[in-house]
């Protein structure tokens, strides 16, 4: 009695039941090999070679790849390497550098109004501008340097209506699209060592303003206090003036109760100065989150510089006392002065010039400071708990004051003049002023609607925040952001106001492990966890899609480098490595539900063309920016010679009768294929209980295209006769397609032959 196993049809590898539980067409095992290329589906077909784009350095590994169209029709392809991105238009081999100073750390991007938004959770955010994105600039708008502008406020006790108080001034930059930077250091005026302004027809004089050399810049608001007599909140600040980014002074002198001049309906916003890894927008906002922000006191002192040098923070006098005092005579000496928050943040510092003690018979000399910052008082008192002091020691000459050190911790909020008599053998600690950063990995920062770069510090919301979790990305979906973490799916509900939004959990027990898994198309979303990869949708929830695959992706994998959704082919495409520096590209075909693992040289990570529609990947150090080629080629040729694609299928296991240790004989083998003239292949057919015992048939091939092979299997080579099961392994260059595979066997009888 005979039976004949037949193989006409393909469907995929099946790695979750034994080998002789599948169906007639399911593999164990794929090599690049695809089952729905050029719409035979079914027939295993050799994967396309893969061809050089184009090559250059980008001063390391390479580890992004970013592709958008570009204002004048074309298209923007960029490459993220150690220390550099790097853009090439039209893909072509034309490269420019358009960001040096970068950390190794991988870069992520989107697309944010007019900007080309990149972050990588280490370096600061920045956008590229321009009709090839070729304007390269921070994200976060610089905020205005008075101190370095040498930016004064000079008050006169004519020519104005403002009253007596206390007022101060901040400044803005601020974009045609009215993205706004953080206001500057606020700037005080006085017209006396008491402090404040007397009189009630007082004007400011404010010179040498500064100009932005960001392009984007071109207007700067310029706001100020009401008096401190209106027992409004000292650091509130109203709209005074709109000024030209080139203008560099202005004269005040209007009274607070003048609305149309002072606009108490437009405020500074203070902006969060942050780093974040993951981007995206949604509805007009840009979102961030795994936030790294710095820790700010934004209540500082003011700083005081005018035209006559007099009425400033400064030491106004210095004597020799014969006693009390302990300063050196004829040294220079300068002070700092800091306000402390309730979580001891200093702010920003704010100096005196330099001065220098008289000559004295000893060590006897005191200061006395004038104009002490001013923090306010009573209801409008800026929110610190301390005034402190730092001081140099003596130096004997201009321009080298060394280290400012701890002078009093506190100075009490009342009264602008301090008398020094400190040694300098007794003051305390070096000042400094470390910048702490606080990392928010559950964290979302948002941007105001349609200012890109405006995001206000009230702006964050924490993601169900717990030990060990964190965002693994971010991404619209319609009503709400939806927010991969970790360990669950989360969702901000973003109707309304954002203090109406919401933030609930989709899914709790399974998040997104690996970052750079997640690919979004449509509303549904392919991601990784725990080396599984799934299906989800806010509407339709998660499917687990790897099951038959799940031994290669859990075993056969190392990291998950990158993935991208193809649109040409309708591919999920996974760029992986593998033990022993391999690297491959996994594949789920979403219109058949197959895998296929696919071989390459290197692949750190991988996008689909703009240009072309063809999937582009990078090597590893030297750059290489590869494809799959829409030509049926048979070698990949990512270097000067060209390297022939080795495919390996191995099928189920076949077993005779309705007994699964009937005894088979082999007799008969057919084979129909695609031929590649002069490469060669073997075909082998192994015993299921033991792999090293087989008949195989190696060919090298003679001609091209189409061929069927006809043998009495005991005419090959190798010792396999009798099996209870057989598999199917065929491997090599010669290959192009698996048109058919008969194998026929005779059932045998125990005892008989």
């Amino acid at each position: 009695m005979e039976e004949e196993f037949i193989l006409r049809e393909f469907s995929g590898v099946n790695e979750f039941n034994p080998p002789k539980l599948l169906q007639s067409g399911e593999l164990t095992f794929s090599e690049n090999i695809v089952l729905d290329e050029h719409s035979k589906r079914g027939i295993a077909v050799k994967r396309n070679g893969f061809v050089t784009v184009n090559s250059n350095s980008c001063g390391g590994v390479v580890n992004s790849l970013h592709s958008y169209d570009s204002s004048n029709g074309g298209n923007i392809l960029f490459a993220g390497g150690e220390n550099s991105l790097i853009s090439s238009a039209n893909e072509t081999a034309n490269w420019v550098t358009v960001k040096t100073g970068l950390n190794a750390a991988k870069l992520r991007s989107t697309l944010a109004g007019d900007k080309l938004v990149f972050s990588n959770g280490v370096n600061e955010m920045f956008c590229l501008t321009g009709e090839n994105y070729n304007q390269e600039g921070n994200l976060l708008i610089s905020i205005p340097d008075l101190i370095s502008a040498g930016t004064k406020a000079t008050a006169s006790m004519t020519g104005g209506e403002m009253g007596a108080g206390y007022y101060r001034y901040v400044l803005v930059y601020s974009t045609a699209l009215n993205d706004s930077s953080s206001p500057s250091s606020p700037i005080e005026v006085h017209s006396s060592v008491n402090g404040g302004l007397t009189g009630t027809t007082n004007s400011v004089s404010l010179t040498n303003l500064p100009v932005s050399s960001n392009p984007l810049i071109v207007k700067k608001l310029l706001f100020r206090t009401v008096k401190t007599a209106n027992y409004d909140r000292f650091y509130n600040f109203y709209l005074r003036a709109i000024l030209d980014n080139q203008t560099t002074s202005f004269n005040d002198g209007l009274s607070d109760s003048n609305d149309l001049r002072l606009d108490f309906n437009i405020s500074p916003g203070y902006n969060r100065n942050f780093k974040s890894k993951y981007l995206c927008v949604h509805k007009e906002r840009l979102f961030a989150s795994n936030i790294l922000s710095k820790v700010k006191n934004y209540f500082e002192p003011a700083i005081t510089n005018d035209l006559t040098g007099i009425n400033i923070f400064k030491v106004s006098s210095a004597t020799d006392t014969g006693t009390g005092g302990k300063l050196r005579p004829e040294s220079y000496y300068r002070y700092r002065c800091v306000f402390v928050d309730e979580n001891g943040i200093e702010s920003n510092a704010v100096e005196t010039p330099e001065f220098l003690t008289p000559t004295a018979g000893g060590e006897f000399i005191s200061t006395t400071l004038q104009l002490l910052p001013f923090a306010g008082f009573e209801r409008n008192a800026l929110p610190n708990i301390k005034r402190r002091l730092y001081r140099t020691e003596g130096y004997p000459s201009s321009g080298f004051p060394g280290n400012f050190k701890l002078l009093i911790d506190h100075t009490g909020f009342t009264g602008n003049i301090f008398v020094d008599e400190v040694p300098d053998n007794l003051l305390g600690a070096v000042y400094n002023l470390t910048t702490e950063e606080e990392k928010l990995e559950s964290a979302v920062c948002f941007s105001q609607i349609d200012k890109y770069s405006t995001f206000l510090a009230e702006n964050i919301i924490q993601v169900f925040p717990s030990f060990g979790s964190y965002i693994t990305g971010i991404f619209d979906d319609v009503e709400g952001l939806l927010v991969f973490k970790n360990n669950s799916i989360c969702k901000i509900y973003t109707s309304g106001s954002p203090s109406n939004w919401k933030v609930i959990k989709l899914n709790e027990s399974t998040g997104c492990d690996e970052p750079d898994s997640i690919v979004k198309r449509g509303a549904f979303f392919y991601f990784f966890h725990n080396r599984n990869l799934y299906h989800f949708s806010s509407g339709s929830g998660i499917t687990n899609i790897s099951i038959n695959f799940v031994k290669t992706l859990t075993k056969g994998l190392s990291s998950i480098l990158s993935a991208c959704y193809s649109g040409k082919k309708n591919w999920l495409v996974i760029a992986a490595g593998a033990p022993h520096n391999l690297k491959y590209l996994i594949v789920f075909d979403i219109k058949t539900g197959y895998f296929y693992k696919l071989k390459v040289k290197n692949a750190n990570c991988v996008i689909e063309s703009k240009k072309t529609g063809e999937l582009l990947f990078t090597n590893n150090s030297d750059f290489t920016v590869s494809g799959t080629s829409s030509e049926e080629i048979s070698t990949d040729n990512e270097s000067s010679l060209p390297e022939d694609i080795s495919i390996k299928i191995v099928t189920k296991t076949f077993t005779g009768g309705s007994s699964s240790s009937q005894i088979l004989r082999l007799r008969k083998l057919w084979f129909s294929f695609n031929a590649i003239k002069n490469k060669s292949f073997t075909l082998r057919i192994v015993d299921s209980e033991n792999s090293l015992n087989f008949k195989e048939l190696t060919l090298v091939n003679t001609g091209l295209g189409d061929t069927t092979i006809k043998v009495i299997t005991d005419s090959l080579s190798g010792s396999l006769k009798y099996c209870t099961g057989l598999y199917i392994e065929i491997f090599g260059t010669g290959i192009k397609a698996i048109n058919e595979i008969r194998i026929k066997t005779k059932l045998v009888n125990r005892g008989t032959n």
